[in-house]
């Protein structure tokens, strides 16, 4: 984010604020369930009552989808979201459902009433968010609908980190990153063609 902000400023963008969201709390037994949800949803209306005072209207979020549900369903309550005139930038590496508030309620119901260790093996396939970023608990559930998460959702937009730099720019061996591609895909399909070859050849030499 700090880079995005440099890169904002230097081309004349004002930043109006970076602020961190803390990661709630995903282990109850130390907590109090009613006061944990009451404090964080309070503390997220806050923010967003802060970013509307200060005129912003283009935010950029980079949290896990746990919090994401929270944040985006307190945006819909505060009428913050694209038909207020309000764009939002979300991570694109969550998981296709992780916005269905009434399916995870059940799979948390269910999960719930499950052995402990059942129950963390059902909620890491259930998250919302791919497992290498390492977010796999549901967390705590917003009092939003699905439907209302789509409707807070409608028109907004995913950042995604590239994968290659620009076609043109150098790299080692001073050669581009076009031509370095080329190479990749080449070789490739040489080590493709190679491992048939010499399938084919253990083939009739069994024969």
């Amino acid at each position: 984010m700090s880079s995005l902000q440099d890169e904002f400023q230097n081309n004349g963008i004002e930043f109006v604020m970076n602020r961190k969201f803390p990661k709630e709390a995903t282990d109850m037994s130390m907590v109090n369930f009613a006061y944990l949800s009451s404090f964080y949803s309070r503390f997220i209306f806050q923010y967003l009552q802060d970013l509307r005072d200060r005129g912003a209207k283009i935010i950029i979020g980079e949290f896990y989808a746990s919090s994401a549900r929270l944040i985006m369903c307190e945006a819909y309550k505060a009428k913050m979201t694209q038909k207020q005139g309000y764009v939002w930038f979300l991570p694109g590496w969550f998981d296709d459902k992780w916005y269905d508030i009434d399916r995870l309620r059940k799979v948390k119901n269910k999960t719930d009433s499950m052995e402990p260790g059942n129950a963390s093996e059902s909620i890491m396939s259930n998250g919302g968010t791919i497992q290498m970023f390492e977010d796999t608990d549901v967390g705590d559930l917003p009092s939003c609908s699905t439907s209302e998460m789509l409707q807070a959702l409608n028109g907004h937009l995913s950042l995604l980190h590239a994968n290659f730099a620009p076609d043109e720019s150098v790299v080692q061996g001073n050669r581009s990153v076009y031509e370095w591609k080329q190479a990749l895909k080449k070789n490739m399909r040489e080590t493709k063609n190679n491992y048939h070859n010499a399938q084919r050849k253990n083939s009739d030499n069994d024969i």
